[in-house]
């Protein structure tokens, strides 16, 4: 493959996450206005992708590993990080606007970066990369210096949106070094590991913070 076609796969594929992950944040914002159980709509979300994943192997559609204890246990501190990275996603919805939500996560690359740097040793990206990553953190800056919600409330309207940012970079981070130490058959694989033991300790986190109660 021609690395022209290989930067057009990468461009595709960009696009189509930020379409996807864009469209599920305004899907979510709605679902939540009329349903404001986090932990529920999350834990349904969970439960349809893994059943999807499960018929792909099932009909054979796709290659997907079985779960093994020497995948579950490496696992098992990300599925963590992961519902966390979820719970805190579902609760700034609740309470800042889509808008400020993607403005913070278009910072989160530059994290990871650092987190990649220290963690993991990985190089620093190059002088142009970084200094879009800067220019993005600044426009940032400049939205939350004009958010009302931001004037009226102080820190206090991004106690969610920051928890969601520190989680979702961490998460990245650990789940990329999860990934890649670990090799699965395909990507499904990953993706139905993650899914169905994200189940339980989000289903759990709803029953502890009385979810249901505060919602009936």
């Amino acid at each position: 493959m021609s690395s022209d076609a290989s930067q057009r796969d990468v461009v595709r594929a960009v696009v189509a996450f930020s379409l996807c992950s864009a469209s599920l944040l305004l899907i979510n914002k709605m679902t939540l206005k009329h349903l404001p159980m986090p932990s529920f709509v999350s834990s349904l979300q969970f439960v349809v992708s893994a059943v999807f994943v499960y018929l792909l192997k099932a009909t054979r559609s796709a290659e997907v590993d079985d779960f093994e204890w020497r995948l579950l246990k490496p696992y098992s501190l990300y599925v963590l990080m992961f519902v966390a990275t979820i719970y805190c996603n579902m609760k700034a919805l609740q309470h800042a606007n889509v808008e400020t939500l993607i403005v913070c996560r278009a910072c989160g690359p530059l994290l990871v970066c650092a987190l990649e740097r220290l963690a993991l040793r990985r190089p620093w990206p190059p002088p142009r990369a970084l200094l879009a990553l800067l220019g993005i953190l600044g426009s940032a800056a400049g939205y939350v210096a004009s958010d009302r919600a931001f004037a009226l409330e102080g820190a206090a309207a991004y106690r969610w949106v920051g928890a969601y940012f520190v989680s979702i970079c961490a998460s990245d981070v650990f789940g990329k070094h999860v990934v890649s130490s670990h090799r699965f058959r395909s990507v499904w694989s990953s993706v139905l590991y993650t899914n169905a033991l994200s189940v339980p300790p989000m289903a759990a986190l709803g029953a502890l913070t009385g979810e249901r109660a505060r919602a009936a």
